[in-house]
């Protein structure tokens, strides 16, 4: 338990997951646990026909595919952390096909709800021009939260409403008006980009002029959505659920859609849905709630 537990807080730290993910994680890997246990095991002697057999039960508790599908992953998951801290060598999991599960879309914020959150920072102090900034570029773009912290001064032409995203997948991306506004806003205002203090090559940074982190953003998109009043489970990787669907919606294209993802194969982008193709800023301006 103790070692679920240290791996439930390197999550926690580096990964920045909701509340909620983690605690589907600790279920999964404690469920685990309890069939090692049963069967005199423990977590670093399973082998890979130990894991198939837990997830054999699974199946035969009349468990859904989904639900084996994210116990493999977080059973995975454990193991490649414990190769890396080289704490075992192998990776039971490694091997093990996937049960395949209905994708289903996950709880989206409406264009109202968007609006709501996004208004949330108000004033003219550092944090909350860096929020606003923040939030409108994430909802602007569909970027991924871990791309959003990474992004550099130099990746990005306001004028131009242009993002060079350098993130897992390498694209340029357009975003609209009151993105803009607000990241002139915080160039303006921050300390570490106006001239004032040492400046930061990172475009969002804390009030030390660090790089966030993907918890640090987290925590800051939990605080807005507690402040704006929404009742559903949100998160940044929500926001980017909620920029593909409402773009689809207002009629953009799965093709053009696929590219500002940042999807290596389509089918990626058809978990949201198929529409036909045109080209990309045209989509974005035309359709974009906030272009």
């Amino acid at each position: 338990m103790e070692l679920i537990d240290t791996y439930i807080g390197y999550l926690e730290k580096k990964r920045g997951l909701s509340d909620n993910t983690l605690l589907s994680y600790k279920h999964d890997l404690c469920g685990y646990l309890r069939y090692l246990e049963n069967n005199s095991l423990t977590i670093m002697k399973a082998k890979k026909a130990t894991v198939a057999s837990y997830l054999s039960l699974l199946q035969r508790e009349g468990k859904s595919a989904h639900t084996i599908a994210r116990s493999l992953a977080s059973i995975r998951g454990m193991y490649k952390y414990l190769n890396v801290t080289e704490r075992m060598k192998r990776n039971p999991a490694n091997g093990i096909a996937s049960p395949k599960a209905e994708r289903q879309l996950p709880e989206i914020l409406t264009v109202k709800e968007v609006d709501r959150l996004l208004s949330q920072p108000e004033g003219d102090d550092f944090k909350n021009v860096r929020d606003k900034a923040m939030l409108e570029l994430l909802y602007a773009t569909g970027i991924r939260a871990s791309e959003l912290i990474e992004i550099k001064v130099d990746d990005i032409e306001v004028e131009k409403e242009i993002l060079r995203c350098e993130g897992a997948d390498r694209r340029v991306l357009p975003f609209g008006v009151l993105a803009k506004t607000a990241i002139k806003k915080y160039l303006e205002t921050s300390p570490f980009h106006n001239g004032v203090k040492e400046q930061s090559t990172y475009l969002f940074v804390n009030i030390y002029g660090k790089p966030l982190t993907r918890q640090g953003f987290w925590k800051i998109v939990r605080q807005y959505k507690k402040s704006a009043g929404i009742e559903k489970e949100i998160s940044p990787k929500i926001l980017r659920h909620s920029f593909a669907t409402h773009l689809l919606e207002n009629g953009a294209d799965v093709k053009s859609l696929q590219e500002l993802m940042g999807h290596s194969a389509i089918s990626s982008t058809q978990f949201y849905e198929n529409l036909k193709s045109s080209k990309l800023k045209e989509v974005y301006s035309k359709y974009h709630p906030r272009g």
